[in-house]
């Protein structure tokens, strides 16, 4: 698996444009090989989103990476007129509370 974080700081102003456009993706479906995704803003420094999605492989993100559109997260930060970074995580372990 591996994990995407794009994150941006998203001013006040632009912010309704950045949920508006996450809500309309996500109502869509997500694409082949996206497991979950988060909307996330910080709880302390408010202006400061990120967008994390859990993928099956890199194969999976190259492919949408390669598409016409590119990667759906990149999309949403340029709707608000914020240019994000991207941070690729492999995972190495993982565990869950049954």
């Amino acid at each position: 698996m591996l994990i995407t974080m794009v994150e941006g700081s998203v001013p006040q102003s632009k912010q309704q444009a950045l949920e508006d456009a996450y809500r309309s993706f996500v109502e869509r479906g997500l694409p082949a090989g996206a497991l979950q995704t988060y909307l996330l803003r910080g709880a302390e420094e408010q202006k400061i989103w990120r967008i994390v999605t859990i993928w099956v492989s890199r194969e999976a993100l190259d492919t949408i990476r390669a598409s016409d559109d590119g990667m759906p997260a990149l999309r949403m930060f340029k709707a608000a007129d914020v240019q994000p970074t991207l941070q690729l995580f492999d995972v190495v372990h993982t565990a869950t509370n049954r």
